[in-house]
């Protein structure tokens, strides 16, 4: 009889750890209850970011953030506390706070029946903007003020997709004339929002004419840009600036340099914080060329 002791012991043992696990697990099923929070659209709104917040400990905090491109939204929420606002997002997708909704709260109970008896969760309850809120006047404690805290720190997530421009990167790209190839370094600084100051210096080679033995130009610039971020990373680009255009060209026996003051008018895109694509418009006032450029740059600064 003895022999079969060890044996018993470990099946009984392995027997009620299954039980425990298969009880844990089975208190640790969250039952979610479907909801259609609806509020009044805009068409001038290109998506909507809506935030909802639950109540634990009696302070909100993040319980989800996703964007919708109706003027409504379908969510699956757990028994609790919570309330939720809808950001607009205008063309350029950027949020616009001004006209965001006001915090709505709303409360999910569960309805008193066994679980085992509810074999879907589909109920729906419709919750809009032009409904009538009610906001209690309430005591700030220290629990409220850390409520607050969080809200200005989700408010600036959402509203800031750095608008400051600040790089350092490098180009190559062509004029489709002289010069054919043209190789770029520069940076950017921005004094203020969307606003910046490029600097940058052209290395030019390569003619398209035959009886060009040697060919070079060298062009310092300045511009002045204006730059709308995306609502991740990136952004595009536009702006004006000036120069100094030198170029040297060099013939079977004469060498000719020359010197001309240019105007750019440029504009690009960003992608991914660290793609330039960039057409320049350039003129002297006696003649004109085009650029396009692709390059790299470290954008200082970027959102993670």
């Amino acid at each position: 009889m003895m022999k079969w002791g060890k044996p018993l012991v470990i099946l009984f043992l392995l027997s009620f750890s299954i039980t425990v696990i298969y009880a844990q697990t089975s208190e640790n099923i969250e039952i979610r209850y479907n909801r259609r929070l609806v509020w009044v659209g805009d068409e001038a709104t290109w998506r909507y970011a809506v935030q909802v917040d639950r109540l634990e400990n009696g302070v909100y905090r993040s319980f989800l953030r996703q964007f919708s491109t109706e003027p409504f939204l379908r969510v699956s929420l757990p028994a609790g506390e919570f309330r939720y606002r809808v950001i607009p997002h205008d063309i350029l997708d950027r949020p616009q706070m001004a006209t965001a909704t006001p915090w709505i709260h709303f409360e999910i109970i569960p309805p008193v029946v066994p679980v085992d008896e509810i074999p879907d969760i589909e109920e729906e309850i419709i919750i809009g903007i032009d409904e009538q809120v009610t906001e209690s006047n309430e005591q700030i404690t220290e629990g409220n003020i850390e409520q607050i805290t969080e809200d200005e720190e989700q408010e600036t997530e959402i509203s800031e997709f750095n608008p400051f421009f600040n790089t350092i990167g490098f180009s190559i790209g062509t004029a489709f004339i002289d010069p054919l190839i043209i190789a770029t370094l520069h940076g950017t600084y921005a004094p203020m929002r969307n606003l910046y100051i490029e600097a940058g210096f052209e290395f030019g080679f390569l003619s398209i004419y035959d009886d060009v033995e040697s060919f070079y130009c060298l062009y310092p610039y300045l511009n002045l840009g204006y730059f709308i971020p995306f609502s991740e990373k990136g952004g595009v680009f536009a702006g004006i600036g000036c120069g100094l255009m030198m170029a040297n060209y060099t013939f079977s026996h004469i060498k000719k340099d020359m010197g001309f003051f240019a105007m750019n008018f440029f504009a690009g895109v960003n992608l991914w914080d660290m793609l330039n694509i960039t057409y320049t418009f350039k003129t002297t006032f006696s003649e004109v060329s085009h650029k396009v450029g692709v390059g790299y740059v470290y954008r200082v600064g970027s959102r993670e």
